[in-house]
């Protein structure tokens, strides 16, 4: 059987440009109004405009589960996240991305320029190109 090749398309040409984003000192109830205000799995952390970590709605019920949280106010997005996240340039090919998702498991990459957050691959980007092609 042969391998399904996409098209020369760029992470860039199919990724998410506005991104919700979470500073790394704000308190884990910013990240709790965030999860209830959108739709999404993952929220990019922030620091300085540099890409630092990135933190999941998983990643919050994990220790609420826990009961690590006395005081959800008083702790911080930065107590949760996880640092260096694995990222992607806007010039990558898409099938980069896809490798670089299913090697490591996960179902979105930032996308940085020198260190800069710019966007968001995501499968949804993935899946919503490749039923285009």
């Amino acid at each position: 059987m042969e391998a399904y090749t996409l098209p020369q398309i760029t992470v860039g040409e199919v990724m998410t440009h506005s991104v919700k984003t979470v500073e790394k000192d704000a308190p884990i109830e910013e990240l709790v109004n965030k999860v209830k205000t959108h739709d999404y799995h993952s929220f990019p952390v922030v620091y300085r405009d540099r890409l630092v970590g990135i933190v999941t709605k998983t990643d919050l019920l994990r220790v609420i589960d826990n009961k690590k949280l006395s005081n959800i106010a008083v702790n911080r997005i930065e107590d949760i996240m996880t640092p260096h996240p694995i990222s992607i340039s806007a010039d990558s090919s898409l099938r980069k991305g896809a490798e670089l998702m299913q090697k490591n498991h996960v179902r979105v990459l930032p996308v940085v320029k020198e260190g800069r957050l710019i966007g968001l691959l995501s499968y949804s980007d993935l899946v919503r190109t490749v039923f285009k092609v």
